[in-house]
């Protein structure tokens, strides 16, 4: 579609590159979204995106469906704070931590919405993916510590 479009309005496409920021998580056990780990590492971007389509949309109808039930849960907390403490409870732990209350936000069904998870063969083919449909750069998030979140990641990315 992007090139396409390009091409629609007179661009080259070979000189358009592509960028994303993505979120991949490989995991090869499913029960590990319920961990604490996981939790910490993926619950700030949970967050994150929760914030971010609550302050930019009024209604469920315009989030797309899979983040609806969510949207809506934050929505009403959002609409419990006032004007100030809304502004503040938005950038508090931003992309970092999870504060404590909204913890209950972060589930493995929440993060699923906002981050790819898979095995590493999952991973590896859905970055691959990208890249044949013309992405040139993925900056991928750091999701938890970085030391772990690179020992996690280095085995997936010699194998690109």
């Amino acid at each position: 579609r992007f090139h396409d479009a390009a091409r629609r309005h007179g661009r080259d496409h070979q000189h358009l590159k592509i960028a994303v920021v993505y979120a991949v998580y490989p995991s090869e056990d499913e029960s590990e979204l319920h961990s604490e780990e996981a939790r910490a590492a993926l619950g700030p971007l949970v967050i994150s995106r929760a914030r971010y389509l609550t302050a930019n949309h009024s209604d469920p109808a315009e989030v797309p469906e899979h983040f609806r039930p969510g949207f809506e849960a934050y929505m009403r907390h959002r609409n419990s704070l006032t004007e100030e403490t809304r502004h503040f409870e938005n950038y508090e732990g931003y992309l970092v931590t999870v504060p404590d209350h909204l913890a209950g936000f972060v589930t493995p069904e929440s993060i699923r919405t906002v981050v790819h998870v898979g095995d590493s063969d999952g991973v590896l083919a859905e970055l691959q993916r990208m890249a044949a449909a013309g992405v040139d750069h993925v900056s991928l998030q750091i999701a938890g510590p970085p030391a772990s979140w690179c020992q996690r990641m280095a085995p997936l990315l010699q194998r690109l």
